[in-house]
């Protein structure tokens, strides 16, 4: 809970690695149903941006949150055609269709 603060204050909320770890942070509250933030914080566990079995908490719509702000800041900062940009829209889609399913069951 520390790293996020420092980074966006020492490097600023549009540097890279801050971009990086805020889509870490989304990623890894929707990809594991039972992780928590502390569980995050002691078991740094290693997970793919393809794995996607999304929590269906209040985690996940911290994710969306999230994965939207750092997809506008790579966007403004990079370009849309970014690779990592991609990468996190394609996040953003994962998190949105497990958000559906859930409205939807």
């Amino acid at each position: 809970d520390q790293l996020l603060p420092a980074a966006r204050q020492s490097l600023g909320p549009d540097d890279e690695l801050t971009l990086d770890i805020n889509a870490n942070l989304a990623q890894s509250l929707a990809i594991d149903p039972g992780r928590t933030r502390g569980d995050l914080r002691l078991n740094h566990a290693a997970t793919t941006r393809s794995s996607f079995d999304l929590n269906t908490g209040d985690d996940l719509l911290e994710a969306e949150t999230i994965i939207q702000d750092v997809i506008q800041r790579r966007r403004q900062v990079f370009g849309a055609a970014h690779p990592e940009t991609l990468i996190d829209e394609r996040v953003l889609s994962h998190v949105r269709a497990k958000l559906a399913a859930r409205v939807d069951s």
